[in-house]
């Protein structure tokens, strides 16, 4: 277990404290080989190949949310920033059950809409050429709670970043510890009152990662459902701390495609280019000087540290060291969950193909023959051995 703050210098551009709309913006001239480009959902850590596939897996996998949001072409989170002109602002229901709509602007509702299953609501004809400022929509589903999205138009919304993470600090702090953290007392002392401001949300998200990583630690269930809240939560976010977590868990969860936003500074850029890439991109060796013990940072489990590690390894061809830190994760105990398991064989077979072991990596690569993001790879190298 260690501490990780990565760094936002020479990452993609950003604006304010909340990321922008256009998603994956590269920042240098690597280009993925084989990884296709995708629309990340807003509800859950999936990447679509298209907006007409992410409807889709909308439709499929989040039908009992019964509404979403759509601005300018893109399914959006409760918490959403453009820097764009508002061309396209839609209220999509789903399911059996009609839903209640409001816009409210400036803190006045402009406008009110009864929608029926399968049909829209068109909350862009309702604002001004050239508008600029926050646009409030709720969704009301019959006596279910009501649901809030906030859309910041070329405005953006000041949070005291500092407390809140200073707050995160402490319960994690007890962790460091070894002592269990006082879960309720946070929320109750920290985030009831808030209600549903854009600081709660923030500060949900890293109370969800912190106690995923308290269940991870624990093997208890659950960590996997609290590091997918973590990461939608965390996902607009622009601060060090929201980055740093939304980076691990783009590894934990095997959603490379975040890492585009790590620029050559950034801890997780080698990773990056790893799981993105192909084994033959050109090698590049770590540039930066990993920190350990940094009470800015934020929790990251050792299995993870171990696979930053060896990807640092790949790119300095310490093949002894690389192979030095495989066995020790393969070892560890979170080497049984799915998404672990398939990183540590994708390094295990670039490690063996580098070392010219082709037998020992065609057979690691037949294990990542179906495999949705790597299978590409594995079964182009064994059908050239």
């Amino acid at each position: 277990m260690g501490i990780l703050s990565d760094t936002l210098e020479d990452n993609r551009e950003r604006a304010g404290q909340l990321l922008g709309s256009v998603r994956f913006t590269e920042t240098d001239d690597f280009v993925p080989w084989s990884m296709p480009s995708v629309v990340p959902c807003p509800i859950c850590p999936v990447f679509a190949t298209s907006e007409d596939d992410l409807q889709r897996h909308i439709l499929a996998a989040h039908r009992r949310l019964q509404v979403y949001v759509r601005v300018n072409g893109e399914v959006i989170q409760e918490l959403h920033y453009t820097a764009r002109e508002i061309d396209e602002f839609v209220v999509v229901v789903l399911g059996d059950s009609p839903a209640d709509v409001s816009l409210s602007i400036a803190d006045e509702t402009s406008s009110r809409w009864h929608v029926r299953p399968g049909k829209t609501a068109d909350i862009g004809r309702c604002l001004s050429p050239n508008f600029t400022g926050i646009a409030v929509v709720t969704v009301s589903l019959g006596q279910t709670a009501s649901r809030q999205y906030k859309v910041f138009c070329r405005t953006q919304p000041v949070i005291e970043v500092a407390a809140l993470d200073a707050a995160a600090m402490e319960l994690q702090a007890e962790m460091l510890s070894q002592t269990e953290p006082q879960w309720a007392e946070f929320q109750n002392r920290h985030v009831a009152f808030m209600q549903k401001t854009v600081e709660a949300r923030y500060l949900e998200g890293l109370f969800a990662y912190i106690l995923g990583c308290n269940y991870e630690q624990k093997g208890s269930k659950g960590a996997g459902k609290l590091f997918e809240d973590a990461f939608g939560r965390l996902r607009p976010f622009n601060s060090t701390l929201a980055h740093t977590a939304r980076c691990v868990l783009a590894l934990k969860l095997n959603a490379f495609s975040v890492l585009h936003e790590c620029g050559p500074a950034s801890q997780f850029y080698n990773t990056r280019l790893f799981f993105n890439g192909g084994p033959d991109d050109r090698q590049r060796p770590p540039r930066f000087s990993r920190s350990q013990g940094n009470s800015c940072g934020i929790w990251v489990d050792t299995f993870s540290e171990g696979v930053l590690e060896a990807v640092d390894a790949y790119y300095a061809r310490n093949w002894r060291g690389m192979s030095d830190c495989l066995k020790r994760l393969s070892e560890h105990p979170f080497v049984g969950e799915r998404n672990n398991g398939d990183k540590l064989l994708l390094l295990q077979a670039r490690l063996c193909r580098s070392n010219g072991d082709i037998r020992g990596a065609c057979a690691l690569y037949r294990e990542l023959h179906d495999h949705p993001l790597f299978a590409q790879e594995a079964q182009s190298y064994c059908a050239n051995k």
